[in-house]
């Protein structure tokens, strides 16, 4: 293919251009890619899997043998290393990704489990003891503030292009869909808070 470029009623030469070449090199077709630090694919689903091995490595690299109760620091010491370290870098940017709920029960349970070796636990130990413990919040409440938190800093700032983005997508979204705004719908109306037409 050749295109040419008119510039000030002039034309330049013809110029080839290859398909899928830039400057000699080739242009590789990926089905991933990093953006801003979120892996986004065709499907725009998260990889749960990798992101539990993300937060259990930061553990184990902050912790290590200090992970068991019996060899290392206090339960409420490693799950606050826990809470401030580990689940920023295994949630990050999931706000943004509609998540099914085995992914969630995915991230709960690898959280759980966490949890139960940080306590010195057994394995059968009820969930609920499991939390309280150590005054632990299940991860998909955080992840909801997540969500909340990520609406309302673009509510708040009027008059930027995300609100009106967000404006936008309010007026043109279904109801059945899987995108930001019907996630922001769902934790409102799961929290009995107002509906999102009301803050925008």
């Amino acid at each position: 293919m050749s295109i040419k470029v008119k510039w000030e009623g002039q034309c330049t030469e013809d110029v080839m251009v290859l398909q899928g070449i830039q400057q000699d090199n080739g242009i590789n077709i990926t089905n991933e890619t990093n953006h801003l630090g979120i892996k986004r694919n065709e499907q725009n689903r998260a990889n749960i899997s990798e992101r539990i091995r993300t937060g259990r490595a930061t553990i184990y690299s902050l912790l290590g043998a200090g992970l068991h109760v019996r060899r290392g620091f206090s339960p409420m010491v490693a799950y606050k290393l826990w809470r401030t370290h580990a689940v920023p870098r295994s949630i990050y940017g999931l706000e943004v990704m509609y998540l099914l709920a085995k992914e969630k029960d995915m991230l709960e349970l690898a959280e759980r489990k966490i949890l139960r070796q940080i306590q010195g636990l057994p394995n059968n130990t009820a969930n609920m003891a499991v939390y309280t413990l150590v005054g632990a919040e299940p991860i998909a409440i955080t992840l909801d503030k997540n969500v909340l938190t990520f609406f309302m800093n673009i509510v708040r700032n009027s008059g930027t292009i995300e609100c009106e983005i967000l404006r936008r997508q309010i007026v043109f979204s279904d109801q059945r869909g899987k995108d930001l705004i019907n996630r922001v719908e769902k934790t409102l109306s799961k929290y009995n808070l107002k509906s999102n037409s009301y803050y925008t």
